[in-house]
């Protein structure tokens, strides 16, 4: 099961109309848990930075911890999702996303599919509008 969850998100990287270049930092995966560090270029050159670590319950996948990290080329912070439990001042703590430099928000519990369908969908209407 990890193999095929990291596999998935290899493919959803390689056919995704926003990824231009990606590069597999780091992954390492077992029979009950697995981690992924991946650094991508998206067409309009912004970065995605992210990592998520998850493990095997109970015949689930559960995501123990993420950080995705969404900037421009000269490095201006777009958004970052993340679950380190540094902001217990937000109801869904450890939860939270950081919206530029200042803002920190309260945030589902996040993943890649989520964040590149959010990602994917920015980048669209921008491009639209």
């Amino acid at each position: 099961m990890i193999h095929f969850y990291i596999e998935n998100i290899l493919l959803r990287l390689s056919i995704s109309p926003i990824i231009q270049t990606f590069e597999v930092v780091k992954q390492r995966e077992g029979n009950d848990e697995g981690y992924i560090r991946v650094k991508c270029s998206l067409f309009n050159n912004d970065i995605l930075e992210f990592s998520e670590y998850l493990v095997l319950e109970k015949d689930s996948i559960v995501i123990k911890r993420y950080n995705f990290h969404w900037q421009k080329s000269d490095g201006t912070l777009i958004t970052i999702w993340d679950n380190v439990e540094h902001h217990p001042e937000i109801k869904s703590f450890p939860h939270h996303v950081h919206e530029g430099e200042e803002k920190v928000s309260e945030s589902d519990s996040m993943n890649f599919d989520k964040v590149i369908s959010f990602i994917e969908d920015r980048l669209y209407r921008i491009e639209r509008d």
